[in-house]
């Protein structure tokens, strides 16, 4: 007999883990994308430009994802050496940056939906999930009593989405603006391959100990005003 407290982890894991899938694969395809058009083909003969969720799904991302509520998928890596052109600058902004986009989009559009499906307490449920890591469904359940049980665990997918695109969007931007310094302005030459990734490791490392937390609060600030700006505008009309 399963006792209310396992069904509810049960229903949590689930959620956070479509969720996590879904987030993961769509990104990551979308970067590959990004970044193939352009210039770098050699990600679309690593196998990155695919929907293929085996390839962007990272076994250590989803044993973080169950014990913290959090998770990072395969990491894309681009080649600046194969972008080159016109407008460079902006094609490796665009290709290293892709996927922190896409994440804060689809963040202020989670949140949106959200916010108009249900109202303004899915927020809370929302910075539950990201700043404590916890955050059951049954915090829906006691805030929406009238809301069927599948209107539920699909708002509670949503949120959990949410949180992930935000935390993705802080970690990639930190990480992804290491690689493109290193890659820039650290002259291959200068260390071999395993040395500039450690040192890029390391310098994210450090990032993350630092500004990780104060850049987390003001994106999921930002990210809820902008989710509520939108939501007051459609209801106004309407």
């Amino acid at each position: 007999m399963i006792d209310v407290s396992t069904a509810s982890l049960i229903v949590n894991s689930v959620s956070f883990l479509c969720a996590y899938i879904f987030v993961v694969t769509v990104t990551g395809a979308f970067r590959a994308w990004v970044a193939v058009r352009m210039g770098d083909v050699s990600i679309e003969h690593a196998g990155f430009l695919t929907l293929n969720p085996l390839i962007h799904v990272q076994p250590i991302g989803i044993l973080f994802l169950l014990l913290q509520s959090f998770g990072v998928g395969s990491f894309i890596p681009v080649n600046p050496e194969y972008i080159q052109g016109q407008y460079r600058g902006l094609k490796l902004l665009c290709a290293f940056y892709s996927d922190t986009i896409l994440n804060g989009i689809s963040a202020v559009f989670g949140m949106f939906l959200l916010i108009v499906t249900f109202d303004d307490r899915i927020v809370r449920i929302i910075e539950l999930i990201i700043y404590n890591r916890d955050a059951s469904h049954m915090y829906m359940t006691h805030y929406y009593p009238a809301y069927s049980s599948t209107a539920i665990v699909a708002g509670y997918m949503l949120a959990a989405a949410v949180s992930l695109h935000i935390g993705l969007m802080v970690v990639e931007f930190l990480f992804n603006s290491c690689v493109l310094v290193f890659s820039l302005y650290i002259r291959p030459t200068s260390f071999n391959a395993y040395d500039m990734a450690l040192y890029e490791l390391i310098a994210w490392v450090v990032l993350v100990l630092f500004f990780f937390q104060p850049l987390l609060r003001l994106v999921a600030a930002l990210i809820t005003q902008i989710g509520h700006t939108l939501a007051y505008a459609v209801q106004f009309i309407h």
